[in-house]
């Protein structure tokens, strides 16, 4: 009977120890095998003296293991771990009631089946370690506590109902049972429901997290992009003052020659060397600026008129300008360059405090309306989400925005009052 339990025990332990280290990644000490000898003298012990060896196991599965850990901040684990690796023991149980034809009893009493069914909760676990194993390392996150009410009464709303299951199978008055697990399962489908709303809050947040971050993103990369065509334009702004003592002495020399042409060549050529060193569009924002400059440079083949100026009053964050502009303008730029006619247009005006931006793109093919709206030709599951995004950044700073197409021309108006 001691290598009965000692057996029973090794199983068990094995089941809730892949759990903890393995599946959850529990950090451990390198005495376990040490503690694990103990625990194998203890179980001998208690089996001659007469003890229950169910309390003795439990008890000694929480030791060895609570001991094992780095931390026993996460002790509760273990029994937590332990109880749930008996509910797939339940399950197991009740397929062997119901299909094979055993008792309860029947299995108790018959070693090998008893054996069989923890020995299949052990591969299960083994190979759900193995696949976890593959896709890198598990990180634990524990629940938030006000949420820890719901796992409780959920995961012991369905332990209670596999519990009165397992004894009606073998209770005369089965009936109470069956009410006991009607309840049970009630109270778990509520829990249910409860945590996939929960779930789907959460995955709506991390959506709106997803997509933040990546507008996060492209501001910084548009602010690098930008930055780093200011300091090549300093540059070039640098080295030509630096040579125009020698231009001008140059320029002097062939006018005391009278080689006219000459001298106007060469101011051509200053002026076009000049030319390069201005910054190409100047809208007065400098981010805007930057976007123009990141889209012009993507859709070379379109040509782009800026026409304005935004004032140095427009205080808009550069999340909201960056959401409002890039997704307004990349739609007009993509467009445009499906056009034959590749042509983008915009144009900033006030009127009073009020900011007036009028963008207009060609395009290849009429946008398909739909319940007042027009609706993105893009194929994918992000297709629609910037311009939604670029109007709730209009509305969110007090603003409106409309579109319509007038003789083949697809026309932007964004209105945002200044602050």
């Amino acid at each position: 009977m001691v290598g009965v339990n000692i057996m029973r025990y090794t199983i068990e332990l094995c089941k809730v120890g892949i759990v903890e280290a393995g599946i959850l990644r529990v950090e451990q000490r390198k005495r376990g095998f040490f503690l694990y000898l103990i625990s194998i003298l203890v179980v001998s012990i208690t089996t001659m003296v007469g003890w229950d060896q169910s309390l003795v196991i439990f008890f000694s599965i929480l030791l060895t293991l609570g001991l094992s850990m780095k931390t026993c901040k996460k002790i509760w684990l273990i029994p937590t771990i332990y109880v749930s690796v008996s509910l797939l023991d339940v399950i197991h149980s009740l397929v062997m009631i119901r299909f094979v034809g055993l008792s309860y009893e029947q299995m108790q009493e018959n070693l090998l089946v008893s054996t069989g069914i923890n020995c299949i909760t052990l591969i299960e676990l083994f190979l759900i370690y193995v696949i976890i194993g593959r896709k890198g390392k598990l990180q634990l996150q524990l629940p938030p506590k006000k949420h820890l009410v719901l796992y409780t009464v959920g995961g012991g709303g369905v332990a209670l109902y596999l519990v009165c299951m397992q004894v009606a199978f073998t209770h005369e008055n089965k009936s109470v049972f069956y009410d006991i697990a009607l309840i049970s399962l009630t109270c778990s489908v509520i829990i249910f429901f409860v945590i996939e709303i929960l779930l789907f809050h959460k995955t709506s947040e991390n959506e709106l997290l997803k997509r933040e971050q990546l507008m996060s993103q492209q501001i910084m990369k548009t602010q690098a992009e930008y930055y780093t065509l200011m300091l090549e334009k300093n540059r070039q702004i640098r080295a030509f003052r630096h040579d125009i003592t020698n231009h001008l002495t140059c320029l002097g020399i062939l006018a005391q020659k009278q080689k006219y042409k000459d001298m106007q060549d060469y101011l051509a050529d200053i002026g076009y060397f000049w030319k390069q060193t201005e910054q190409e569009i100047d809208t007065g924002n400098e981010m805007i600026s930057a976007i123009l400059k990141d889209l012009t440079t993507q859709y070379s083949d379109v040509e782009f008129v800026w026409r304005g100026k935004i004032q140095s009053t427009f205080t808009m964050s550069y999340y909201d300008t960056c959401t409002i502009f890039y997704n307004v303008f990349r739609n007009a730029f993509e467009a445009a360059s499906q056009a034959d006619k590749k042509i983008v247009e915009a144009e900033a005006r006030y009127m009073k405090n009020i900011l007036y931006i009028n963008i207009q793109n060609s395009f290849a093919e009429v946008p398909i309306m739909k319940n007042g709206r027009y609706e993105s030709t893009k194929e994918g599951d992000e297709h629609g989400f910037g311009i939604e995004n670029a109007k709730a950044g209009i509305i969110k700073n007090g603003g409106c925005y409309a579109i319509k197409v007038e003789d083949y021309i697809f026309v932007t108006e964004i209105i945002i009052p200044e602050t």
